[in-house]
């Protein structure tokens, strides 16, 4: 006798959570949709002070500023400044209840991450995690909180990290150690939020403005995740994003890179050889 198989059908399971209560969930019925607005990818720019990463955010529609250092008060945007971490939780709250805003910024996110560290450590009643010998526990508590909220506010809106640039220096066991620019965040919660973001992009002056790079190189930590998006309209792979000199072109050129209809020269594609000759030795970031 064949197995009878049963019709497709919708089914509801009730779940237990922490809290106790019943919870009634169910599988997807239908395929997701990608994202076809900028404003609805969650992006990390980092870059040295003053080069234009928090004007460029004040351009998205309907968001959201939380303030972790001075940086915004010149700019017309709603924006709160985070005095504790406490805080932060109960923003997180009103940003996943909230219907006015779609992107929330966080700026600067290692300042976010030193809050949050100085909080857990207070309420652990310990001085600092190095001198537990708690097989690392009292790091991942810290490091659990940072990116559980962090989490939340990324289910519930979009969300842009903003951070400063520093340079590290990377070991490899199939290279020489070799140094290469990334957020100023260290450890874990560096890798969990990168791969937790959309895009990465590292903005720098050049000869002709604001850049963003938004693909990595051996200099540059830098992601790129849409897989249909950032393209030039012949289908060549952005490599950097020419900003000009303004928050209102910045966001215009960003908003035609991930439409794939930003004109620009070879030099910002994939693959790009810098011809010898003009080849000059890279400055070290102030």
């Amino acid at each position: 006798m064949g197995i009878i198989k049963k019709p497709l059908v919708k089914r509801l399971v009730k779940s237990t959570g922490r809290s106790g209560a019943s919870t009634n969930v169910s599988l997807s019925t239908e395929r997701s949709k990608p994202a076809n607005r900028v404003e609805d990818i969650t992006a990390w720019f980092y870059g040295v002070p003053g080069v234009g990463k928090t004007t460029l955010s004040g351009e998205f529609e309907r968001c959201h500023h939380f303030m972790f250092e001075a940086g915004a008060k010149f700019l017309t945007v709603h924006q709160k400044t985070v005095k504790t971490w406490p805080e932060m939780r109960r923003y997180v709250e009103l940003m996943e209840a909230s219907d006015s805003f779609d992107t929330a910024t966080v700026d600067v996110v290692e300042r976010a991450y030193e809050m949050c560290f100085n909080c857990k450590c207070k309420e652990m009643g310990i001085e600092h995690p190095g001198d537990e010998k708690d097989m690392g526990k009292s790091w991942g508590i810290i490091r659990q909180e940072f990116m559980g909220q962090l989490n939340r506010l990324m289910r519930a809106k979009a969300v842009v990290f903003v951070s400063h640039a520093t340079e590290k220096e990377i070991k490899s066991a199939i290279r020489e150690e070799y140094t290469t620019i990334a957020p100023n965040l260290s450890g874990k919660p560096l890798l969990e939020l990168h791969g937790a973001v959309d895009l990465m992009g590292y903005m720098s002056h050049d000869g002709a403005g604001v850049v963003m790079q938004i693909r990595p190189d051996d200099l540059v930590m830098a992601k790129c995740r849409p897989p249909d998006k950032f393209f030039s309209p012949k289908g060549d792979s952005l490599l950097k994003i020419p900003l000009g000199s303004s928050a209102q072109e910045a966001y215009a050129n960003y908003s035609a890179a991930f439409r794939n209809e930003l004109k620009v020269d070879d030099r910002y594609l994939v693959g790009y050889r810098v011809p010898k000759s003009a080849v000059v030795p890279r400055k070290k970031l102030k």
